[in-house]
Parts: C-alpha cells; structure tokens; sequence
C-alpha cells in the first residue's frame, strides 16, 4: 500500500454526522461567528480525526490506541481555530499526550499545529488527561511546538495527505534523533501514520523503514 493513498471505507456513522457534531458544539458553545461551513478543509479534517483508533505494533503484534476528541470548544470560532486532544498508548504502556490546533491557510489547506504541556510530567502520563481537566488547565498550560505544523491538502479521492516541511524544521530528540519527520493520510475511518527520527547527518535512528503504523476507527 502507498503511504500517500489509503483505500476509502463508508464511514460507521457517516461523514455528515460527524460534521454536524463538530458544527453543533460551536454552536452550543455560543460563538457568536457560528460554525464554518462543514464543506470547508478544516472542519471535515476534524470529523476524521475525532475518535478512536487501533494500531497492530508488527514487532509484537501489541495494540496502540489512539484517542483524539474536541477540548477548548469555545474557542471554536474563524480567529482561534477547532482544539483536539489526543492521547496515544503503546505496548510499553504510557499514554503520550498532545493538543493539536487546526486552522485555514490562504491555500485552501488544513493546517495542524502541535502543542504540548508546558509541564513535562503531562506529556506521558500513565492514564490520559480527561478533557474536563484540560479545560481547567486552560490554553496557557501549553505551548505550540514551531517547525512542527502540518498543512494538509483535500485530495481528490476525499482523503487528507500532510508531511513536515520543510525536513528538519521540528526539532526532537527523543532516543537521540535531532528532528522528526512524518507523512500522514487521513481518511474517514483510517489514518497512515509514517514517523521517524533523524540524525542532524539525515540518519534514520528510530522508526519503520517503509509506511507506517494504519490506524484503523473502533468508535466514532
């Protein structure tokens, strides 16, 4: 399979109903610009990443569950952008936590920031961050890792396709790399997730040689 096309399923609940989630909780959040067009690139990205997720680790065969669900909802207007949490476990057991930020760009792109807890002790905890925590901690508990932004473009097979550019701009060192780069497609109910770590000479030092780790929906 290509890392830059997944084969589209039928959405379990269907793409429209997900949008008209995401487009009522603005609305009962009480922003007064209304909800974005559910046709528009970011909020139609929202609805495909909101949910849960199942990854086979080949090494093991042990499960990685993504979680990503909405937080900040009142700030869900043109000006703040749509907030998601996600949570990430691995075999090895912790839950890695982030907060992405999804906004327009002047290309008609849905661009995906990555932020972090300012408290490192967050960033991997033994059991997630609900989200009603979350909103206690506020906005300020977290800062947005620069370099690190996707941009990603609606393809004409309905799927999102994304990548770092330009290569090396988000710095990270975990297991010794120096930065990270990944690709990522996104569709409906699934999500190719293609990441490594890099020497600062362009070395792989972590992570799988071809794709990546295809993230398959369990719940919407």
């Amino acid at each position: 399979m290509s890392r830059h096309t997944l084969r589209l399923r039928r959405p379990r609940r269907g793409l429209p109903a997900l949008l008209g989630m995401l487009a009522t909780a603005i609305v009962l959040s009480g922003c007064v610009t209304g909800p974005p067009a559910g046709g528009a690139p970011t909020p139609r990205l929202a609805a495909y990443l909101n949910g849960s997720f199942v990854a086979i680790e080949p090494a093991d065969d042990s499960e990685i569950v993504l979680r990503i669900e909405p937080v900040f909802v009142q700030r869900w207007d043109l000006e703040d952008g749509v907030f998601m949490l996600v949570a990430l476990r691995d075999g090895r057991g912790p839950w890695l936590q982030a907060l992405y930020r999804l906004v327009p760009d002047r290309q008609g792109r849905a661009v995906v920031e990555s932020w972090r807890f300012r408290d490192e002790a967050l960033n991997a905890v033994a059991e997630p961050t609900s989200p009603g925590q979350v909103e206690e901690l506020g906005l300020q508990a977290f800062r947005h890792l620069r370099g690190c932004d996707i941009a990603f473009t609606l393809m004409p097979n309905g799927a999102f396709f994304g990548e770092h550019t330009p290569r090396g701009a988000c710095r990270n060192s975990h297991r010794g790399a120096d930065y990270v780069w990944a690709q990522k497609t996104i569709t409906p109910n699934q999500m190719l997730w293609w990441e490594r770590g890099y020497s600062e000479e362009g070395e792989v030092v972590w992570g799988p040689e071809e794709d990546g780790y295809l993230f398959e929906r369990i719940e919407p």
